[in-house]
């Protein structure tokens, strides 16, 4: 008899580790899908026309030079993810008065971003796209 009362108890504590398990796993993904995703900073994308960029997607580096940042696609637990990616601009001249052209980018497959909603970019930096 105490045989059947311990393997009862087993079964009901694992049962029980189960649950607690599985209300974990919701609980995740619903924050994953609801506020995390809120809270990530809105980027505005602009396509690249050839090699030309529009003024805004430029940032200054602290030597004088010029950056830009793109958006990646990657799978991530719960669904896509969008990561900005730095794109370090090795030569330029202006276009016109909003816009300049950017060497060696039309190779890049990627919009670049023209604003962000929180602070400034960062290589490796998860965001959202604006509707």
């Amino acid at each position: 008899m105490d045989e059947k009362k311990s393997t009862r108890l087993r079964r009901l504590t694992a049962l029980c580790l189960g649950v607690v398990f599985l209300l974990v796993v919701v609980a995740a993904t619903v924050y994953s899908q609801t506020g995390y995703v809120e809270r990530l900073p809105l980027v505005t994308l602009a396509p690249i026309d050839w090699m030309v960029v529009p003024n805004e997607a430029l940032y200054v580096n602290d030597d004088g030079g010029y950056r830009l940042y793109y958006v990646e696609q990657e799978d991530g637990p719960w669904g896509k993810r969008y990561i900005l990616r730095e794109w370090v601009v090795t030569g330029q001249r202006p276009d016109d008065e909003n816009h300049t052209v950017v060497y060696e980018i039309e190779e890049l497959p990627y919009p670049v971003i023209t604003s962000l909603s929180a602070g400034e970019p960062a290589d490796g930096m998860e965001v959202r796209l604006s509707p």
